[in-house]
Formats: structure tokens, sequence, C-alpha cells
């Protein structure tokens, strides 16, 4: 593979140089302090990996190939490399009581992208392909809803003097935020039990390609249902979740859209969306109405006091990029 790198590329590969540093020769493979630095660059006229400013340590990626390279310390140069949420889950049987959880998708992949090791470098690089900001649901879901990590990045700080001083900071996580991939690579950590590993992981914020998710919702295939996916009892509130990924980060609390338990926020690329509801998709209004409730903006649906006249499903909430209902999500209720 023909790679046209530029000067500013090799600057960039060496500023985004993450590890955790061990205190003894790489080639010695004590197995003390083991760890894992991981460097990348992009081919061609990419654009380059940059930090979240909202989120140290995690990686904002453009819709292009990434080609990325790990180095062990103090273990084998041996590497096994991972997307999550992963592909081919099996659906969760029962589901959990009361996570509002849709059933119907039960795999992660492609949306989260693929990982390909690249036949003219060292076993320790491998290509990532990604695609649109993923939105998961189902079994890839609940996956990216308990998944527990640690997230390790450097901190440059300046003394009183002046003086630079790099800080290594480790900081537990649980949940891989909507939008987001998480990349893991590891190596065996003990030479008595080759099934323990040290696994380095990288949060990575898929820019481009805007998508919005909504739960419940109706499913989108075949197009057209309207059959109901909850059931609001008249003068109740029922909690809908959802947000917009892919179109950059949130900078304060008011454009952060709600994501309450089970949708972590940590890492969060979520921005605000618009909620409407109303009796059908195209007589849906921002807001809601007295007729057929009310939603407030973080997706708080109010049924009204009386039932609506008229067969079920007798309301509809969409959730919006924009007021124009380019990117949009609906679910119908029915009120009893």
């Amino acid at each position: 593979m023909k790679l046209c790198l530029k000067i500013s590329v090799v600057a960039i590969v060496a500023a985004l140089t993450f590890s955790m540093i061990g205190c003894s020769n790489p080639n010695g493979f004590s197995y003390q302090n083991v760890s894992i630095s991981l460097t990348e660059f992009c081919n061609y006229s990419c654009s380059a990996i940059a930090y979240d400013p909202n989120n140290p340590g995690v990686w904002e990626i453009a819709q292009t190939e990434y080609f990325f390279t790990a180095t062990a310390y103090n273990a084998p140069q041996n590497f096994t490399w991972a997307l999550y949420p992963t592909e081919n889950l099996s659906e969760p049987a029962p589901y959990p009581t009361g996570s509002g959880i849709p059933v119907g998708e039960a795999s992660a992949g492609p949306q989260d992208g693929y990982l390909d090791a690249n036949p003219n470098e060292s076993g320790n690089t491998v290509i990532y392909y990604p695609v649109n900001a993923p939105v998961y649901s189902g079994a890839a879901l609940v996956q990216a809803q308990n998944f527990q990590y640690t997230i390790t990045y450097t901190q440059q700080t300046l003394s009183v003097q002046g003086v630079p001083s790099i800080t290594t900071i480790s900081t537990p996580a649980t949940g891989i935020p909507q939008g987001d991939v998480l990349l893991a690579v590891s190596v065996p950590s003990n030479p008595g039990n080759p099934a323990q590993t040290y696994t380095y992981y990288q949060l990575m914020e898929l820019m481009g390609g805007r998508n919005v998710y909504l739960s419940p919702s109706n499913p989108t295939t075949p197009a057209g249902l309207t059959n109901s996916v909850v059931t609001v009892p008249h003068g109740t509130s029922f909690q809908f979740y959802g947000g917009e990924v892919g179109n950059g980060n949130c900078t304060t609390a008011a454009s952060c859209a709600l994501n309450a338990p089970g949708y972590q926020t940590i890492n969060s690329i979520d921005n605000t969306v618009v909620w409407e509801v109303g009796s059908t998709q195209s007589t849906a209004v921002v807001g809601g109405n007295s007729t057929y409730g009310t939603i407030s903006t973080t997706g708080l649906y109010t049924a009204p006091s009386e039932i609506p006249v008229g067969s079920a499903p007798q309301a509809c909430v969409v959730i919006a990029a924009d007021t124009l209902l380019t990117t949009s999500k609906y679910a119908f209720i029915t009120i009893n």
C-alpha cells in the first residue's frame, strides 16, 4: 500500500502517542508494570485525530481509514485487537426489567466500523475503517451501557518555575456513549497464565454522518409502521431517551441532550434535538399540545388529561436533529 505521508503527518504521529510507561526495558519481558502505547496516522488527505476538548483522552475521528500501531512494554509484542460493542451479540432473554431498551438489533457491526490487519506491516499495526456515527440498540446497547474500562491519557502541566511536567491519568469509565466506538488492544501479562492480559482502551468519537437515536422507538424497516411501542395512561408521564451524534461536542450543560440512567453521559457527544408531539409525524409540533400530550426538552412526555378521540395509537413523539426533520426518529403511543 502506497502511503503518501507528509512531514505534518509525522509530527501528528509524534504528538499523538499515548502510553502508560513501565519501568523496565520493553525487550526484557519482566511482566512488571506492563503497558501499551498507541500511535496513529491517517493516509492521504485525511483529517488528523484530535482530542475532544471537553473529554480528555477521547479521540475525535473522521470517516476515513486510520492506521493504529501498538508497542508493548515489559511484555511480548503479541497483540490482540478488538472493537466494542462487539459484533454478533445474542439478544438477552429476558431483557432487564424497566430498561426501556428496544428489541430488534442483534449486532453492533458494521456500524462501529472494521479492523483489518495490514499484511505489509508488523503484527502490531491494524487499519480501522470507520462508518457513520453509530447508534446502538438491542444487545449492542446492553453491552455498550454496561461495558467497564479505563481511559488513559497524558496531561502536561507547568510548575511555578515554568518547567513542564507530564502526568499519566487513568480514569475508570462505564458505558460506551452513542456515537462512540471503543478500541481495545491486549498483550499477555503473565507468562504462567496465557489467558491473563493487559488491555489498553481508546474511546473514539466518530464525527460526521449525523444521526439521532430515540428509545423506545418504532422500527424504520419496513417504512411507515404505526404500531404503538408504549402505552401511557392519560394524565401520567413517560420518559423517552434520545439525542444526536456525529455533529460535534456539546460544550455546555444546556447544549447536551438528556441521557438518563443506562444512557451514559460520560464522554458524550450528544447535542440538543427538537422534541415534537402530534397525532402523526407530519402534524407533530414542537413541545406538543393539550390534545395529544406535551414533551419537555429532555424527552419527558406527559399524556393529556383526557384520552384523545380516535383509534390507537393516539399520539406520535418525534425526535429530530433540526426543525426541518431532515434527521429524525419517531414513536407511536397509545393513551388509555
